[in-house]
């Protein structure tokens, strides 16, 4: 989106996208930390002065009077500079892999709200350092201008994509809003293989074909566009995506949604003891992430990794959907990296990251100030996992249900370990829809629900937990949270929510 309205945005509607894009979750960031201290800072201008963003406290901070609207590549009634603090971070080409995971996240709040955005890379660095009067420690790396799109959206849907190796994607139930609260990077997994559904939808989400055709500009260029599920510089979408498990090395391929064979065998503990990182190896499905640099010569390093930043952020965002945790980590050799693939002869190829994917060894939730743990010990394979709440009579409710499964034969058993910090719980277990028997302990602090069940066939099990007399004061995030409409996007349709800050942002008291 290139053109906008000169309506102004609303503070609440900037808060929202700005939360989206580096604010706070429950458990870190709402996008990764991939240079290692988040040393990113967001400069937003408007008609009035340019301010900082503050995430700590969901607020702006004056910086520079002024009219900031036409000082990017497309003029707005915002604009969003993407800064780098070098006193903090001096790799400049990785930072842009921070910067793609913040400008995914800010997209796809745009999107949400009806407003249109686009990143801008190739912009004149010195000229918008100057305008910002930025210290010496600061470059810009990309500019977004925001605002209402002068030509309202019109998509329609299409099939979703599907091969012989990988099942239909779906769409799911958690929102946006509660994958980025819920997000955490974790290397604690389960040796339980990735199932087909599973890898169908990290597949898509990474790098696949939107489920809907763009008919916006149909009028104009009398063809419908298909969209992918991250941005690319010149549209060229340089990447390519390796795939290992424990049965070989796998090429994506995103038109088809499949997989062609690379190479047969295990290849992880190659892949890891190149990566300088042992934890990976452990990870039942892995993404090598791989920067044709010869598809278009017009692609730098920085767009490649800002490229890779989305796709990361994405994944991280659909592991969490599908009850899975993801971590990435930056390639550090490029040359070992390539002769670990085997990509060896193919010199234009330059691996940049990779990213770990599995079922984490314990479920968390984030519920107002609960930590929901749950599966601290089981002998099945647990998939599927989700999440539900909702108002109760005199109460709360929340739900956790998982498909579990195991060797045929077999008893399989399973600990589900409850907090007990606020009101009265009461719980309850149910397997395929029935009530089942369960032994309850209880201390001071927790509860713990211990039950079995057969191996013979997978089982749906919803672990319940209706709590009595909930908390009358949450912290502030979930006041913020909960402070919002109770619209519900879907995260497979790319339609998120997030809470608005304090009073506006704590910035002037007119509108932007």
């Amino acid at each position: 989106m290139r053109r906008f309205l000169d309506t102004p945005v609303p503070w609440e509607t900037l808060s929202e996208v700005l939360w989206a894009g580096y604010g706070y979750s429950f458990w870190e960031r709402t996008v990764a930390n991939l240079c290692g201290n988040y040393p990113i800072l967001i400069y937003v201008g408007n008609e009035t002065a340019a301010y900082v963003y503050q995430p700590e406290t969901q607020t702006l901070r004056m910086h520079k009077e002024g009219d900031f609207r036409g000082r990017g590549d497309y003029r707005a009634p915002i604009q969003l500079f993407i800064v780098l603090n070098q006193s903090r971070y001096d790799d400049l080409v990785w930072a842009f892999a921070e910067a793609g995971s913040i400008g995914q996240s800010i997209y796809l709040a745009a999107n949400a709200l009806g407003l249109g955005t686009v990143c801008v890379g190739g912009i004149d660095r010195s000229r918008l350092h100057e305008a910002l009067s930025l210290s010496e420690d600061e470059v810009v790396l990309s500019n977004m201008p925001l605002g209402y799109p002068q030509t309202p959206y019109d998509f329609a849907p299409l099939s979703p994509p599907q091969s012989r190796e990988l099942p239909e994607a779906l769409e799911g139930s958690m929102s946006l809003r509660e994958a980025l609260l819920q997000a955490v990077s974790s290397h604690s997994w389960t040796g339980s293989p990735l199932t087909s559904q599973e890898q169908s939808q990290v597949l898509w989400a990474a790098y696949g074909f939107s489920f809907l055709s763009d008919l916006t500009q149909l009028g104009v260029h009398f063809n419908i566009t298909r969209h992918r599920t991250v941005p690319s510089a010149y549209n060229s979408y340089a990447l390519t995506l390796l795939i290992l498990n424990g049965s070989g090395t796998y090429s994506y391929e995103p038109g088809s949604h499949s997989l062609e064979v690379v190479r047969e065998g295990d290849q992880r503990r190659g892949i890891a003891a190149a990566s300088g990182q042992d934890w990976v190896a452990s990870a039942p499905f892995m993404l090598a992430v791989v920067w044709n640099s010869s598809k278009d010569t017009r692609v730098s390093a920085s767009f490649a990794a800002y490229e890779t930043g989305a796709l990361i952020q994405n994944v991280r965002l659909e592991s969490v959907s599908w009850g899975l945790v993801a971590d990435a980590v930056r390639v550090p050799d490029e040359h070992t990296m390539r002769e670990a693939l085997g990509l060896s002869r193919q010199t234009g190829f330059y691996p940049i990251a990779l990213i770990a994917v599995g079922h984490p060894s314990e479920y968390r939730y984030g519920a107002f100030n609960l930590t929901r743990i749950l599966l601290i010990a089981t002998n099945s394979t647990v998939t599927g996992f989700r999440f539900d709440r909702q108002a109760a009579e005199g109460g709360l409710r929340l739900e956790e249900s998982f498909n579990v499964t195991g060797t045929p034969g077999t008893v399989g058993f399973c600990n589900a370990t409850i907090p007990v910090e606020v009101g009265r719980p009461h719980p309850s277990v149910l397997i395929d829809g029935l009530v089942t028997d369960h032994v309850l302990t209880r201390n001071s602090t927790h509860l713990s629900l211990y039950f079995v069940y057969d191996h013979d066939t997978t089982h749906r099990v919803h672990v319940a937990i209706e709590y009595v007399d909930p908390p009358e004061q949450l912290p502030q995030l979930v006041l913020l949270v909960l402070g919002l409409s109770a619209l519900i996007v879907y995260l497979r349709a790319r339609r998120p929510l997030a809470p608005r800050g304090p009073n506006g942002l704590g910035a002037p008291a007119s509108s932007p």
